[in-house]
């Protein structure tokens, strides 16, 4: 019998403090990185509250340091929630410099993406069970598939205008051969029966 594949919620947790960490230590990373973050880019919920409160000194133009942090957290009673001093510590001491902070940005933006990606698979495979209108379903996947390009701000999905038509004309073949899954599989099951599985050019 055929082992199932263990699917991976798309998050990057050490990738997420380790950025928390550069931004900490490095005064230039954290005034180019932090206002192209946004709270759905982190899922451990430490790291949330800590890039909260980063977003606001940065915000009120406070510069970002441990004090300062630790300060803020306490202030607005999240200081626990962030793992209190003691991962602000670990934090802080994680990493020797900030130089691979870009590559670490790119890896979260990456899972933000792949996150969106799903969240958008499971709404068109809901339009499509219950859609009178094809065309109309049609429009609303194009939309949404346009709106995760659009708000990814990484340069991890320039390709993803050129697999949008792709998709849409396999939501239409589904229409007109429906039950015809073609690809293969990749595990999410409406994002399948939505695109007829990963073709050979995926």
């Amino acid at each position: 019998m055929a082992e199932s594949k263990v699917k991976v919620y798309p998050a990057n947790v050490e990738a997420e403090a380790y950025l928390l960490s550069c931004i900490l230590i490095d005064r230039a990373v954290a005034d180019e990185i932090v206002v192209k973050l946004s709270e759905k880019d982190f899922t451990d919920k430490r790291h949330i509250e800590i890039y909260k409160a980063m977003a606001s000194l940065q915000e009120d133009r406070v510069y970002i340091d441990f004090v300062t942090l630790v300060d803020k957290l306490r202030k607005t009673g999240k200081l626990s929630t962030a793992g209190d001093i003691e991962y602000i510590t670990e934090l802080a001491d994680k990493v020797p410099s900030a130089g691979a902070y870009e590559y670490h940005f790119n890896l979260i933006k990456r899972e933000t993406i792949l996150r969106d990606l799903l969240e958008v698979s499971k709404a068109i495979a809901d339009d499509v069970y219950h859609s009178e209108d094809a065309q109309k379903s049609i429009a609303k996947a194009q939309t949404a598939l346009i709106n995760v390009y659009n708000n990814s701000g990484s340069k991890e999905l320039k390709s993803i205008r050129d697999v949008t038509d792709e998709v849409l004309a396999n939501i239409e073949r589904e229409y007109a051969n429906p039950g015809q899954n073609t690809g293969l599989k990749t595990g999410f099951a409406n994002f399948d029966n939505v695109t007829n599985g990963l073709q050979r050019s995926d």
